[in-house]
């Protein structure tokens, strides 16, 4: 997400838009049961914590475009 960074300032500034796309994506494809699979495909495998939720998705999000927008040193710093 780093090297977009007008779609990391938009979920940041504008998440109604994101949420948007989300239901239309949902609508159009089933994007919320799909995600819930590959979360709990993750968890079964030991590959995620138990706790995480669907609804922690967004801020994850939103935070990795956060911290991509900081710059390109800062990104490498955090792989």
């Amino acid at each position: 997400m780093a090297d977009n960074r007008a779609l990391a300032q938009v979920a940041s500034d504008r998440p109604s838009v994101m949420t948007q796309a989300a239901e239309q994506a949902e609508a159009d494809c089933g994007f919320f049961g799909t995600v819930q699979t590959l979360i709990s495909r993750a968890q079964a495998a030991g590959a995620l914590r138990a706790d995480f939720r669907l609804e922690d998705v967004p801020a994850i999000h939103v935070l990795s475009g956060a911290a991509g927008a900081s710059g390109p040193s800062r990104s490498l710093r955090l792989r």
